[in-house]
């Protein structure tokens, strides 16, 4: 058994259901062909990659199949190596705004092995991978964050070439590829509100004109009225992932037809009544210790103890499985903060 397979045996299994069901709850299901689909959850199988963690993600623009990871990824396989004893990156020179083709900002990696003596160093250059908008603009991610954007470079690039036998094959971070997802979205909303402007532009005349069309051959339209029994079943998984009174909150605003309805009155307070008695047992660890996961905890006290997590590694640990979107939020912020300062383990 290789060394990549072993790591790969470390996480937790992806299943064919596995994948299938993140595809369609995304809304990726539709998007993607028979084959690009095959393809994305052949390269999950066998890198052992959870779409649900955040690892690895598919894209489609002009019907081209694009499939990226996060760089958490690189980190969290070169530490089960435990050939890594510690890394840095860090930044050099700076942006020229006025022309961005000659700024000399560029991000280096060096990585130390406990396998040997000498670190392996690797640099890039901003220039070489930055992301322009249709104007020749840098996207809104290169524009305020460039050192933050090809520091990810310089890591993915840099464990990739460190670590070529456990690493080798994996896919690249988002940053690295050429397809720019990010600007296609800016594009497409800027040409949004291109045709947003010209049709506020069109004259009084054009509006009666067109109203007056509109009246000689409109049709009568049947009104399809919402069932609340539907709605009702619809709320029902929506109360079930509600970890907090600020969740149900939110939830109750989502559904303002229902709130004088006796049985969705009900739901929602028998829902309150358990995350209120949730809430009170619950018992905060004055230490994290290894065994501890944040999906053990309500919302509100996950994210406290994920800011209260000392380093990368212990972070990984403890926030392992956590799909919740606000306590996500808190997850990413401290790990940004750990790969700024280096604090790994």
């Amino acid at each position: 058994m290789s060394k990549k397979d072993e790591i790969i045996l470390k996480d937790q299994e992806v299943t064919r259901e596995t994948l299938i069901k993140f595809l369609k709850g995304a809304g990726l299901s539709r998007s993607l062909n028979e084959a690009q689909t095959e393809t994305f959850i052949e390269v999950c199988q066998a890198y052992g990659l959870n779409p649900f963690k955040r690892e690895i993600h598919p894209s489609v623009y002009n019907n081209e199949l694009s499939i990226v990871i996060g760089y958490e990824v690189y980190l969290k396989r070169a530490q089960g190596t435990r050939r890594l004893k510690s890394w840095k990156v860090w930044t050099e020179g700076s942006v020229d705004h006025g022309n961005i083709l000659s700024s000399d900002l560029k991000a280096i990696i060096e990585i130390k092995f406990t396998d040997r003596e000498d670190p392996f160093i690797w640099e890039v250059d901003f220039v070489e991978y930055v992301k322009f908008t249709k104007d020749g603009k840098p996207n809104k991610f290169w524009r305020f964050k460039p050192k933050t954007m090809i520091k990810k470079v310089a890591i993915g690039q840099g464990f990739r070439l460190g670590f070529p036998e456990e690493l080798g094959g994996l896919p690249y971070l988002q940053e690295e590829i050429e397809e720019d997802i990010w600007t296609v979205a800016e594009q497409v909303k800027e040409d949004k509100e291109i045709v947003h402007k010209g049709l506020e532009r069109m004259t009084e005349e054009a509006n009666r004109q067109h109203e007056e069309m509109i009246a000689e051959t409109a049709e009568e339209v049947e009104v399809v009225e919402v069932d609340p029994n539907e709605q009702l079943n619809a709320v029902k998984q929506d109360l079930l992932d509600a970890a907090s009174i600020p969740d149900l909150v939110e939830l109750w605003k989502q559904y303002p037809g229902l709130q004088t309805n006796e049985a969705f009155i009900q739901m929602f307070k028998s829902r309150k009544e358990e995350i209120e008695q949730t809430e009170t047992q619950e018992f905060e660890p004055e230490v994290i210790t290894p065994d501890l996961r944040s999906t053990n905890y309500g919302v509100d006290l996950a994210r406290k103890l994920v800011r209260r997590c000392g380093n990368l590694a212990q972070l990984n640990q403890f926030a392992d499985g956590e799909e919740r979107k606000s306590v996500v939020k808190i997850i990413e912020e401290c790990k940004d903060r750990f790969i700024q300062s280096g604090e790994i383990f």
